[in-house]
């Protein structure tokens, strides 16, 4: 237990880290670049999502779980460098017939921020599989003295720097930690060979179910942004993408937290170790205090953050209403995927698939009389993602008790 709750707060720490150098960009992205930018951006990283999603195969998970070393960590390395490279080609070309040229060398570098970002979120599997977590610690760190510097610099020197040149710093912000942490620490030695390559097959065959999932989940929260984009406009996709944006940090703050302890719920499970199922309730506790503190501090400060982060000068109430939308559904999705994770841990995978599988289905059905009615289309699909997340979590929690009885 002792080494669950030090894995944590690793954990937490890396992504507070992590959360401020998000926030940090985010906040110069909105000063800095114009709103039409800013959309390109959002709309990119919600196009690109779904493709890194499936594509990365939940290998941080595989490699984090993987205590009996069932594959060598060069065939997760050389089989994640070849998606990326998958990811990269299927992203360039779908933005070619989203965006216009002028904003394609800011969508290569974004994508290719998204390549060592994603190679980096694998090796943190592995330092969580050999109980280095400090290690991720030290590399979200130097991202965020990177980030931090570079935005301050720009700031309180007045500078009037190029978009091209804010996009570069911010591919630098991932590259940096990636050659002098984490791949040093990782210690590649062996090149790429047949048995890699076998053993990467076999990978992808276990994590199938997992992929669709990811998918799946993906794809619900980045759909939003491109009906918005299409329907209403960049500039609204601008600002539900930023909302949504800083949701996608809180619900990664929390997965993280997940991820570092999936060496210790493993060995439990597997060493048949009881207690699982208080563990599940005491994460779904602390969920509710956390979401509970959340909203009570946007309701108070809600105006004040919008204002430091984005500049917006808010003349109404409606932007902090769908930031409480947007939490609410948040950490709806965040105890669903706690209990996604611990049925995991049982090696069911197919059920969270299905659940996320019919999720989506609902979500297009509802999204769609978007093109046909007169709407506040930000509202309206704040509201749908709210709905369908709590749908989701009632299901999950049915689904778990009957898993529980079917293990006794």
């Amino acid at each position: 237990m002792n080494n669950l709750i030090k894995n944590a707060g690793f954990s937490f720490f890396a992504n507070f880290f992590t959360l401020i150098a998000n926030f940090f960009w985010l906040s110069f992205f909105n000063y800095q670049l114009n709103v039409s930018e800013v959309g390109v951006f959002i709309t990119v990283m919600a196009m690109s999502a779904p493709i890194w999603a499936y594509f990365n195969f939940d290998l941080r998970k595989i490699l984090a779980s993987d205590i009996n070393k069932k594959w060598k960590k060069e065939s997760y390395f050389y089989l994640r460098i070849t998606l990326c490279f998958v990811c990269l080609v299927v992203g360039a070309f779908l933005s070619f017939l989203i965006f216009e040229v002028l904003y394609m060398h800011f969508v290569i570098l974004i994508l290719i921020s998204k390549c060592f970002e994603s190679i980096s979120e694998l090796i943190f599997g592995y330092f969580t599989l050999i109980n280095k977590q400090y290690f991720i610690i030290f590399s979200r760190f130097i991202r965020f003295l990177f980030t931090v510097f570079f935005c301050l610099f720009v700031f309180f020197f007045e500078l009037n720097v190029s978009s091209l040149t804010i996009f570069i710093a911010y591919l630098l912000s991932f590259l940096i930690p990636f050659l002098f942490v984490d791949l040093l620490k990782f210690s590649i030695t062996n090149k790429p060979n047949r048995h890699y390559l076998y053993e990467g097959r076999a990978i992808l065959s276990f994590s199938s179910n997992l992929a669709q999932e990811a998918f799946f989940v993906s794809l619900f929260s980045s759909l939003p942004v491109l009906f918005i984009s299409v329907h209403g406009g960049l500039e609204e996709a601008a600002i539900f993408g930023s909302i949504s944006y800083i949701a996608t940090a809180i619900h990664l703050l929390f997965s993280s937290v997940l991820y570092s302890s999936l060496h210790y719920l493993k060995t439990e499970t597997q060493n048949k170790i009881e207690g699982n199922k208080k563990l599940l309730y005491k994460a779904l506790i602390i969920i509710l205090i956390t979401f509970i503190i959340c909203i009570l501090f946007i309701i108070s400060f809600g105006n004040i953050l919008f204002q430091i982060l984005f500049g917006w000068t808010i003349n109404s109430n409606e932007e902090i209403f769908i930031f409480l939308l947007r939490l609410i559904a948040v950490f709806a999705m965040i105890a669903s995927t706690t209990i996604s994770t611990f049925m995991f841990l049982k090696d069911i995978t197919h059920i969270q698939r299905n659940f996320r599988l019919l999720r989506l289905i609902l979500l297009i059905l509802a999204l769609s009389p978007i093109f046909f009615i007169n709407v506040n289309i930000v509202i309206y699909v704040c509201w749908t993602i709210l709905l369908l997340s709590l749908l989701e979590f009632i299901g999950f929690i049915m689904m778990y008790k009957n898993t529980e009885k079917s293990f006794k």
